[in-house]
């Protein structure tokens, strides 16, 4: 239920076509995680919305309803988006970076809770 994202498609410097970022040749360096049943997205806006300049990272948002007047979902940025969001990084299991948010006592603690037991045991 956690979705894999990614910022893109390196470029192969040796490759004399440079193909562009997102083309059919590009994307099926993705196969293998689709086809173990994984969620994979490209979305470069996620890094630059929550700064990430390291991963792996797991990062939790908080639903947020639209008020009338408040920005739309069509590229305009939350100025706090940090705020309205866990992130935890770090080479370790998802269950470990679960694990750190399930003490909390709000809605991002309760989706980790329910993001670890549907992990089970796993760590």
């Amino acid at each position: 239920g956690v979705p894999l994202v990614f910022r893109g498609v390196p470029v192969d410097p040796k490759d004399p076509a440079n193909k562009p970022l997102l083309n059919p040749q590009s994307l099926q360096a993705f196969n293998f995680l689709v086809e173990l049943g994984d969620s994979v997205e490209l979305n470069p806006e996620i890094f630059k919305e929550f700064g990430v300049t390291k991963v792996p990272m797991l990062i939790i948002r908080k639903h947020q309803q639209k008020s009338p007047g408040s920005s739309d979902s069509c590229g305009n940025q939350d100025a706090d988006a940090a705020q309205n969001a866990a992130l935890v990084l770090g080479d370790v299991t998802l269950g470990y970076m679960l694990d750190t948010l399930t003490d909390r006592q709000d809605e991002i603690g309760k989706e980790a809770q329910r993001l670890r037991q549907k992990l089970g045991e796993r760590p």
